[in-house]
């Protein structure tokens, strides 16, 4: 598979996974005594499609994990998206291939990143290392926390040098973030510049 259906598909599954889980505990909270029986066995084959999904995102993680820097930018993005939505998901690999790539793409002389993915990457590999960092006693752990320091700085950098190419939604994203993943305390203080474009129409009062 190239890099674009690996990343598409793990998108498409996770969306998938989310509405049968969904349907399912819609299902089951209205279902009335006469028909729990009927709801519990929809209950457990969602639960066991749900199961199969997780282990099929746990091959293409591995697949795309080898080939990562064959990844444009929206393949990136996709995939991070794709993992960040799956709930819980504690791979520390996965965050640290995925933080480098990303900062090895945004880098890149000529390739060009666009600000809407560069939020939303920040943004997914954020959520990620959330879930991942609660255990940073192992070495995958600290290498995925300086991986993602370093996309945090790299992305910091790219917004500060292309400050015209993103808008407010783009902006609050990557600052969010930024702010999550603990590389800015005060997101107000850092990007306070940033927003000044956006802004400077606006009369003084």
């Amino acid at each position: 598979m190239s890099p674009q259906q690996l990343a598409t598909v793990a998108l498409a599954l996770v969306k998938l996974g989310v509405s049968k889980v969904s349907k399912a505990n819609a299902t089951s909270s209205e279902a009335t005594s006469s028909e729990a029986t009927s709801s519990e066995a929809t209950s457990k084959a969602s639960s066991r499609a749900a199961a199969s999904d997780r282990r099929t995102l746990k091959r293409l993680s591995r697949h795309s994990r080898a080939r990562l820097a064959a990844f444009n930018a929206q393949d990136l993005d996709n995939l991070a998206s794709a993992f960040a939505r799956a709930g819980r998901w504690r791979a520390p690999t996965l965050v640290r291939d995925l933080a480098n790539a990303g900062a090895d793409a945004i880098t890149k002389p000529g390739a060009g990143f666009p600000s809407r993915n560069l939020a939303n990457l920040v943004g997914a590999v954020a959520k990620l290392y959330t879930a991942t960092r609660r255990d940073m006693s192992s070495p995958t752990s600290e290498a995925a926390a300086r991986a993602v320091a370093r996309l945090a700085s790299v992305a910091a950098s790219a917004v500060r040098s292309r400050i015209a190419d993103f808008n407010l939604r783009d902006l609050a994203n990557t600052a969010c973030g930024l702010a999550a993943i603990g590389q800015v305390k005060n997101p107000n203080a850092p990007f306070s510049h940033m927003w000044r474009p956006h802004f400077s129409h606006m009369p003084k009062n």
